[in-house]
């Protein structure tokens, strides 16, 4: 077995075991697809500036932040969240150089660096968010927005093909982007981003 074949097969096994323990907060019972990864990467450094910073959460075994890495983003600028201490461990372990903070996105800006809190340019997010209710769901979008830079972005899917955000009940603008078909489940991704008042 190829080291690429071993890592995919570690990354499996360690998912549906944290499924198996938690099926609400993972959300799927597999890893998302590398056409589900590739398609938010290309969404989440389209256009970003350089001074900007992503933030991933949500990681799970980092599907999406390998993708992120290979789409060209700096370690320096990606900051990854998760909640579950063994997905942590896992995250940590396969990616020595990145920012990996153990935490609930409701609190962002109390668990973030200082220094980044306004830089985020982009928020790629795995979080399960029909899975949680409408108060925890508000918690972490005004959470998000907290951090966001003005005129930044939050990237959420999602296997509903409905989105899975209240825009408009949270001040937010939504843009349907696309969906990744050989996901399994298909996969929506949606752009959410402050609504700008006339």
């Amino acid at each position: 077995m190829t080291n690429t074949k071993k890592e995919i097969f570690r990354e499996t096994v360690t998912f549906i075991k944290q499924w198996a323990r938690n099926p609400f907060q993972m959300g799927s019972i597999i890893p998302s697809s590398r056409a589900l990864a590739n398609l938010i990467s290309r969404c989440a450094l389209d256009g970003l500036s350089d001074d900007c910073i992503v933030l991933e959460l949500g990681s799970g075994t980092g599907r999406f932040t390998k993708s992120l890495l290979d789409a060209g983003l700096s370690p320096e600028r990606l900051i990854v969240m998760e909640v579950d201490p063994t997905l942590i461990s896992f995250l940590k372990h396969r990616f020595p150089n990145l920012t990996i903070i153990q935490g609930n996105a409701a609190f962002l800006t109390d668990l973030l660096p200082k220094e980044s809190i306004g830089r985020v340019g982009v928020i790629v997010s795995g979080l399960p968010m029909l899975s949680l209710s409408s108060v925890v769901q508000e918690k972490v979008l005004q959470s998000c927005l907290d951090v966001l830079y003005p005129g930044g972005s939050l990237l959420q899917m999602t296997y509903s093909p409905f989105s899975s955000i209240s825009a408009e009940r949270y001040g937010m603008c939504k843009t349907y982007i696309g969906c990744a078909w050989s996901n399994i489940p298909p996969a929506n991704l949606w752009r959410y981003t402050r609504k700008v008042e006339e």
